[in-house]
């Protein structure tokens, strides 16, 4: 399994709806033995030199209005895949 990520970290309530899903992902999964890879934290990390704002760290898809989409690009899927990879299994 794998936990979500906000849009931006430094959006209080995107941060506290986010926690607060990962939290449930992680009380489910742990009852059911289940790794949970930390894309919270490996978007935070990525997206940090640009304040939190995952669109502005290229993790997203690019609107034609210069926004982002809720998805991520190539960069954001390949981060997620990395982070999958290297999610620690449990025993």
């Amino acid at each position: 399994a794998l936990n979500a990520a906000p849009f931006n970290y430094s959006d209080p309530q995107q941060l506290l709806a986010f926690t607060s899903l990962n939290l449930v992902i992680s009380e489910v999964s742990s009852k059911f033995n289940v790794s949970v890879a930390n894309v919270f934290q490996a978007f935070a990390t990525a997206s940090a030199p640009y304040g939190g704002d995952t669109c502005e760290a290229g993790l997203l898809l690019k609107l034609a209005n210069g926004t982002c989409d809720t998805h991520p690009n190539s960069t954001g899927q390949s981060l997620l895949a990395s982070t999958v990879v290297g999610a620690t299994p449990k025993k």
